[in-house]
């Protein structure tokens, strides 16, 4: 992970773990699995900076609204703990990626 994208997860470039950056994980809703990303950003970063994007193939990535839905945004002082969902279930694919871009500042 480059510095700029620690500093803007709020994580120590020093420190081999910390409480912030980025997990994945797995949510099932109706009977269907989905791909999550949660992350920790500073505040005041704008959300053009990154991009949550998802891939069937590691080759071709996509983002934006059509492709991940941001369903949770908790204010945690100068942290804010945001969480986005691939929108495809992974039922449609062999394989689902899902990975957090940094595209500024």
């Amino acid at each position: 992970m480059t510095n700029l994208m620690e500093r803007m997860l709020g994580t120590d470039p020093r420190a081999a773990e910390s409480a912030h950056g980025a997990r994945v994980q797995v949510e099932e809703i109706s009977e269907e699995n989905y791909l999550t990303i949660t992350f920790s950003r500073l505040k005041g970063i704008d959300a053009a900076d990154y991009a949550p994007r998802v891939s069937s193939n590691l080759m071709d990535w996509d983002d934006g609204p059509e492709n991940v839905q941001e369903i949770d945004f908790v204010d945690e002082g100068a942290f804010e703990k945001v969480t986005v969902r691939d929108r495809t279930p992974m039922s449609v694919s062999d394989r689902r990626f899902i990975q957090l871009q940094l595209l500024g500042p």
